[in-house]
């Protein structure tokens, strides 16, 4: 393929990822969209989109010093939109940007894959450092038990503990004494 070739290529691709960007902005990401926070991260992504399709349309690469300051202004949006959700949304609807972005940031960067790995593994690493610090501090809660352990340890008086399989504590004794 020569370089003509490869730019042309190229040139449709981002029109492409501009299209698909341009399309799912408005179409899947709107009903997530609650609040001024939201509303401020989607309004500057679809800035970005404009900012893009500049040079998109013309069949040019963005660039650097725009390509770059987009990518911040996607990576911030992203991160003010995933810290606003609710935690138990953050797998869920609310959480609009997270697929979002990476199509920004490909949209912008797509001729320069160095930068794009670099902004997609910091949109990822922003979206795991929300992750982690609104997890579920003990046992119970990530294993989805809730106040169940509580209430487990708690048994009335005169009830003896349920052994392996359910069965009562000394039957579980028996039964692991029969194999070995």
């Amino acid at each position: 393929m020569t370089e003509t070739e490869a730019g042309r290529v190229l040139a449709v691709c981002r029109i492409a990822l501009l299209v698909v960007v341009a399309g799912i902005q408005p179409v899947l990401s709107l009903p997530g969209v609650h609040g001024t926070a939201d509303w401020s991260a989607f309004f500057a992504l679809a800035g970005v989109t404009v900012v893009a399709a500049c040079w998109v349309l013309r069949g040019r690469a963005v660039p650097m010093p725009v390509a770059l300051a987009g990518a911040v202004v996607v990576l911030a949006a992203s991160a003010v939109a995933t810290w606003v959700v609710p935690p138990d949304e953050l797998f869920g609807d609310q959480h609009w940007s997270f697929g979002l972005a990476g199509w920004h940031l490909l949209v912008l960067l797509l001729d320069r894959p160095a930068f794009a790995v670099g902004a997609l593994a910091m949109q990822v690493a922003v979206n795991l450092g929300r992750l982690v610090t609104t997890t579920p501090a003990d046992r119970a809660e990530i294993g989805g038990g809730g106040d169940r352990g509580a209430q487990r340890d708690q048994l009335p008086a005169g009830h003896a503990r349920a052994g392996a399989a359910g069965l009562p504590a000394g039957a579980a004794g028996r039964r692991r004494r029969r194999r070995a």
